[in-house]
């Protein structure tokens, strides 16, 4: 989906296009899968999500959005499925914590996790706060180069002297 901008040339956007509607597809069939294996597993998601308001506007938005989402595709616009696809994850995740918020992790036969009770102690935040900030002053600038790279502003080896 967030290639089809960068493709050159219009065989490889259109393959491109192909490869993103399947991938959708398979991210409809591995979804539905998700609510039979919790199904079968006593755990009845799907209740939760059509039973729960925000939770089915949540779900109704996003599947409403697959189609639209196709439209622009074929329409061979770039911007819009990038959104509307990213738009889909948030509207599944938040769904999925709106619905179970406080907990984070339901265990069977034992006290739930959430967020309160599954703290790290104080000092672990700290270290990992500023291993955080550390580790994002070395990644970013890296990750800068290598976006510049690919967009070819940046020269990967020097020109030939002839």
């Amino acid at each position: 989906m967030y290639l089809i901008g960068e493709a050159k040339g219009e065989h490889i956007r259109a393959i491109l296009i192909k490869q993103a509607v399947r991938a959708n597809i398979a991210t409809i069939i591995a979804g539905g899968l998700v609510f039979v294996a919790a199904y079968l597993d006593g755990f009845a998601l799907i209740d939760l999500l059509i039973n729960h308001p925000f939770g089915a506007v949540c779900l109704a938005l996003a599947t409403l959005s697959i189609p639209v989402l196709w439209y622009c595709l074929n329409l061979g616009q770039v911007l819009m499925p990038r959104l509307l696809a990213g738009f889909q994850v948030c509207l599944i995740l938040v769904a999925w914590l709106w619905i179970q918020f406080p907990v984070v992790v339901k265990i069977a036969d034992a006290e739930h996790l959430t967020l309160q009770n599954s703290r790290a102690p104080e000092a672990t935040i700290y270290v990992l706060g500023w291993a955080l900030v550390v580790g994002s002053g070395l990644i970013l600038p890296a990750l800068f180069y290598l976006l510049k790279s690919f967009k070819g502003n940046v020269p990967l080896q020097a020109e030939p002297h002839h």
